[in-house]
């Protein structure tokens, strides 16, 4: 919903941009740019402020990195990223072409419409064109995503930390720009904890979201362990 919303934001801003200051687009694309990093890294910590420093003050009771070896010798997971590509990028892949052909013929189709139809002044006119031209666009963009959710199910994004620590009060993830920042204890209406012994993880399986966020580990019994003393409710503790 939030990558909903964001996108109708951006049309409309770039909407206007080339409406009335079409020699400004440069600013809103690289402005867009912008706004995704941060939206991406406020959307990665899943913690508050206060929530953050206090998980970061709390002691480390396990911690790893450096975990690239074994990350390596899980031979199943070329397997786990061709389905996840299968379901994420390749609809977007495919509809880049359609999309090209949109942005080639609907300007001048569009605008035709529009002043001949509404008789609007130049500068709305165009608003508009770019404004169902974009629409248009994003409209194909989520056809292709919604026919390969029918196609391949529900996309999954997997999230693999190259270090962790698991701390009193959290988990403290290194996995991109910024750690991330899993508070305890556990939602566990939201997540699910699993564990995989012979291919060495334990993961956390976020449904709001479809993220796994997946902890290669030397010792996977012991961070299972841990995570659900520390982390899951006595009532809402799983099984592996």
């Amino acid at each position: 919903m939030k990558q909903v919303l964001l996108g109708q934001v951006f049309i409309l801003m770039l909407a206007f941009i080339l409406a009335f200051f079409p020699h400004l687009y440069i600013f809103a694309i690289f402005g867009y740019i912008a706004l995704m990093i941060v939206v991406q890294m406020l959307v990665q910590s899943r913690a508050s402020r206060s929530e953050r420093e206090e998980v970061l003050r709390s002691r480390i009771i396990y911690r790893e990195d450096k975990l690239e070896e074994i990350i390596a010798s899980d031979e199943s997971l070329v397997e786990e990223y061709s389905r996840i590509v299968k379901t994420t990028t390749l609809p977007s892949l495919l509809s880049i072409p359609v999309i090209i052909l949109l942005f080639w013929l609907l300007p001048g189709v569009y605008h035709d419409i529009v002043t001949k139809q509404f008789g609007l002044e130049e500068h709305m006119a165009r608003f508009v064109t770019w404004l169902l031209v974009f629409e248009s666009t994003f409209a194909a963009s989520m056809i292709a995503r919604l026919t390969a959710m029918r196609v391949y199910g529900r996309p999954t994004m997997l999230m693999i930390a190259r270090g962790f620590e698991v701390r009193e009060r959290g988990l403290v993830l290194k996995s991109g720009l910024r750690d991330t920042i899993i508070p305890f204890p556990l939602d566990t209406e939201r997540y699910e904890l699993h564990i995989d012994e012979n291919r060495r993880f334990v993961e956390l399986r976020d449904r709001k979201s479809g993220v796994r966020i997946r902890l290669y580990t030397t010792k996977p019994r012991r961070v299972y362990e841990l995570i659900t003393r520390l982390g899951l409710r006595p009532s809402s503790q799983e099984s592996p």
